[in-house]
């Protein structure tokens, strides 16, 4: 029974202390159910998320594939170029791809670790306020 929620119950017959659990109570309970939404919402962007994921990866597996095959019909136009020397070709074409990843292993680590997205750090500091709020203070002895 929440004695806030009913109408019928005078309110001015509680107790300062009936009054102050009852408050407790009911700030509890909204905290908890804000953390279960902060939950169900986490684990929809998450889905999400791996979905899209997924899908990269399946992009990069074709664009790896489509790659590899243009590097062999590189690596055979340049080895007729050459004068049937393939493997010489095979080395240009092996150190053109080695320089590429290089800048990009370069790239990527100048630009440093991946950080939260801001609908994830708002979340964050909403979920530590309402538990800062919310966390019992004790009183000096």
């Amino acid at each position: 029974m929440h004695p806030l929620r009913d109408v019928d119950q005078d309110l001015e017959a509680l107790t300062l202390q009936q009054l102050l659990r009852q408050i407790a109570t009911s700030g509890a309970g909204l905290v908890r159910k804000e953390l279960e939404l902060a939950r169900i919402e986490s684990r929809k962007d998450v889905a999400k998320q791996a979905s899209r994921l997924l899908l990269i990866g399946a992009i990069g597996l074709a664009g790896s594939a489509a790659l590899l095959l243009l590097c062999a019909a590189g690596v055979a136009a340049l080895g007729e170029a050459l004068g049937g020397q393939y493997w010489a070709s095979a080395l240009i074409i092996g150190g053109a791809l080695a320089v590429s990843a290089t800048l990009a292993a370069v790239g990527v680590w100048v630009q440093g670790r991946p950080r939260p997205l801001p609908h994830t750090r708002r979340k964050l500091r909403a979920i530590k306020q309402e538990l800062t709020w919310t966390s019992p203070t004790t009183a000096a002895p």
